[in-house]
């Protein structure tokens, strides 16, 4: 009920974005794991994608989604989070 009145809060009219302007107050209101649970379910990722996430640190967590809660123009959503992993792991943003 509080994260949905704290998304609600604050004007949208003349938005540009206002869906990126929805993720922004996301972002800032939920705690990591929490978003990321959001980003497994809107992008689908598979059983062993989302349990590579889950082993990670809080830190990679975030790294991992920081190009981008909502995944676009990719085949396999999976295939690119496991891309990002491996970025991550290996020290490449």
């Amino acid at each position: 009920q509080s994260v949905a009145r704290e998304l609600g809060s604050g004007r949208m009219t003349g938005v540009r974005n206002p869906s990126g302007v929805v993720m922004s107050r996301v972002k800032n209101t939920v705690s990591t794991d929490e978003l990321l649970t959001i980003f497994i379910d809107i992008n689908g990722l598979d059983r062993d994608c989302a349990s590579e996430l889950w082993n990670l640190t809080q830190e990679q967590r975030k790294d991992v989604m920081a190009p981008g809660i909502y995944l676009q123009n990719v085949r396999n959503p999976s295939i690119a989070v496991k891309s990002r992993i491996s970025n991550v792991l290996a020290g490449r943003p």
